[in-house]
């Protein structure tokens, strides 16, 4: 009996960190995502995205921590260059490497989503 409770503990805390880890990439990239678009609308409407970046780049300091805790570390090194290759890009580019930005930040969030598929 005390096999089966010792093993129901360990099921219970891997269930909560599963589901910790997929609310918390969630949170984080949805937030990114957000200021990615809207520095998108802003830099299409000729206004100045520096704000939208500066906010990005702080919320990716704040996560990138954490994602290294539940995320493939390569992916975390692909978003960082390219929110550097954003921020430090001319503006012929911006919308290209805003994309890309977008598109790797989607697929972590859609890697971590808690479904039947990523369990096999």
């Amino acid at each position: 009996m005390k096999r089966l409770f010792a093993a129901l503990i360990l099921l219970i805390i891997t269930l909560g960190f599963t589901v910790y880890a997929a609310i918390t990439v969630n949170n984080y990239s949805s937030r990114m995502l957000s200021l990615i678009n809207q520095s998108q609308e802003d830099f299409l409407n000729k206004k100045s995205t520096e704000d939208n970046l500066s906010k990005l780049e702080e919320i990716w300091k704040e996560a990138e921590p954490m994602l290294y805790i539940f995320t493939n570390h390569e992916a975390l090194e692909n978003i960082s260059v390219s929110i550097c290759k954003v921020k430090a890009g001319d503006s012929e580019d911006f919308l290209k490497e805003s994309a890309e930005l977008k598109e790797k930040v989607d697929h972590l969030r859609k890697g971590e989503i808690f479904s039947f598929r990523s369990f096999f």
